[in-house]
C-alpha cells in the first residue's frame, strides 16, 4: 500500500536566489486548459476534442505571515521571476537523510500579479499576514 503523506510541511523557493519563504498556506494551485469539438457531418456520431492554445496562465495564492528582520520584500506586486519559482512538499515533517521532498511544483516565468494584506483589528488579536497572487507561464509537477 502507498504511503499517504500530510500537507503541511511545504515552502516556496524563490528562482536560483535560493531564498525559502516559509508560508502559512499555498492554495488555488491552477492550471486550466480549453478545447474546442468538432462534430462530423453525416451519419458519424463522433465528436473530435481538439486542445485550444493557451489562453489563461496557471495561478497560484500564496498566504505568508510578516515577520520582523525582512529587509526588502521578496515579492513586491510587479516583480518577474525568470528563474523557477518551486513549492516544496516535504515527508511528514521529518528530518534527516530522508528529508528529501517527496512533491515539488515547479513555475516558470511569473509574475506578481496582486498584493493584499491582511486586516488591522484593536479588539482581536491576530498574527499579520499577506496574500500574493503569482500569475506563471507553465508549471512542472516532479514527484
Amino acid at each position: 500500500m502507498d504511503q499517504v503523506n500530510t500537507n503541511t510541511d511545504f515552502l516556496l523557493r524563490l528562482g536560483k536566489t535560493g531564498a525559502e519563504i516559509g508560508c502559512k498556506s499555498i492554495k488555488g494551485i491552477e492550471e486550466e486548459l480549453e478545447y474546442e469539438y468538432i462534430q462530423e457531418g453525416g451519419l458519424n456520431d463522433s465528436v473530435h476534442i481538439r486542445r485550444k492554445p493557451v489562453s489563461k496562465p496557471v495561478t497560484l495564492t500564496i498566504e505568508r505571515y510578516i515577520t520582523d528582520g525582512e529587509g526588502q520584500d521578496a515579492m513586491p506586486c510587479g516583480a518577474v521571476f525568470p528563474d523557477p519559482v518551486a513549492v516544496i512538499v516535504k515527508r511528514d515533517g521529518r528530518k534527516g537523510p530522508q528529508d528529501a521532498p517527496f512533491l515539488e511544483y515547479h513555475f516558470y516565468g511569473c509574475v506578481v500579479a496582486k498584493k493584499s494584506c491582511s486586516g488591522l483589528h484593536a479588539e482581536e488579536a491576530g498574527l499579520l499576514t499577506e496574500t500574493v497572487t503569482l500569475l506563471c507561464q507553465y508549471m512542472e509537477i516532479k514527484r
